[in-house]
């Protein structure tokens, strides 16, 4: 019997070890709720309609002798936005939740909810390179949650919107949530009726072709190639005032990590008005220069950030001269 009992155990954990997803779930925490509703549209757009899960709409209160009251109080505000999902015929779904930082409590609650993809507010306030693209809390919450991230800022509606210009980092193909954002972008571009403008290099181009083939799904998209990064006047030279600009970036670390995209995504917030969104792929740490035990990524990064410092000081040098 015992022996028996020990089988049924080992059964269990096998068949529990490797969870299988049939339903994608995304999740939109909430930090301010004067945008929201756009924001909302937007994971509408991005949703898999034959999903049976939820948008899940997260509001995190502090920590603090209020918390029942602030409790009270969000799922109030988040109601309304309930009705709007209706509206789409799709369902949302409210959390609320307590935790002492925002980010803490919204990374545990996408390990709970198992969340495949995070929509999140594109903050305002700016602080210092990777804390001025994303303030503290997004900073966190990229550090914690190896999700795909979409981080918005949507100020006109949609689908005002002419065209969606894409531009990605060298190697974004190979990071592991690359076919979920892409196909995400594509039903987004195909929900608006409007073409992909895509500025990257040659393999990341084939690799959208692959994913389309792939799926036997067809897409208005252009690729120019382009790696220029460094240069904010020649990229603006590719930028309409009715574009949707989505930026495809990288944690730390990982493959296609680029330190100028930190300070494209601040000229952007800055000096352009377009709806803008920053992607973060699922990256796991199969792909991350930690793996190597002798490599510390903070210190490549480091220096490839000196030498990339160095090369546009030379740069502006001898455009002075």
């Amino acid at each position: 019997a015992a022996r028996k009992l020990a089988e049924q155990e080992i059964n269990i954990d096998n068949a529990t070890s490797t969870p299988i997803k049939k339903s994608e779930h995304i999740l939109l925490p909430i930090t301010k709720h004067s945008n929201i509703a756009m924001i909302l549209d937007f994971a509408i757009l991005l949703k898999d309609k034959q999903s049976s899960l939820p948008i899940s709409m997260l509001s995190v209160v502090p920590y603090n002798d209020k918390a029942e009251w602030n409790i009270v109080k969000a799922k109030n505000k988040l109601e309304h936005f309930v009705n709007q999902g209706s509206s789409a015929e799709v369902i949302v779904d409210t959390l609320v939740t307590i935790d002492h930082h925002l980010s803490d409590g919204i990374a545990r609650i996408s390990q709970e909810i198992m969340a495949d993809t995070i929509v999140l507010e594109w903050p305002t306030k700016l602080s210092g390179v990777i804390d001025k693209l994303m303030g503290d809390t997004m900073n966190r919450v990229l550090k914690r949650v190896d999700k795909n991230i979409f981080i918005c800022r949507i100020d006109v509606p949609l689908v005002k919107n002419k065209r969606i210009l894409l531009l990605t980092t060298p190697f974004a193909e190979l990071e592991s949530g690359f076919e979920q954002w892409f196909l995400k972008l594509v039903k987004l571009s195909n929900e608006l009726s409007i073409p992909i403008e895509h500025l990257g290099n040659e393999e990341t181009k084939n690799g959208m072709l692959r994913v389309l083939l792939k799926n036997q799904i067809n897409a208005n998209i252009h690729s120019d190639r382009f790696f220029h990064w460094h240069d904010f006047q020649d990229i603006e030279k590719h930028i309409f005032a009715d574009d949707l600009i989505v930026l495809v970036s990288s944690r730390e670390g990982f493959v296609s990590y680029l330190a100028e995209f930190e300070q494209l995504t601040d000229k952007l917030t800055l000096h352009l008005f377009n709806n803008k969104i920053a992607v973060y792929p699922h990256q796991t740490h199969d792909y991350s220069i930690d793996v190597y035990e002798d490599i510390s990524s903070e210190t490549i990064t480091s220096g490839w950030k000196n030498l990339q410092k160095l090369g546009r000081n030379i740069r502006n040098f001898f455009k002075i001269k």
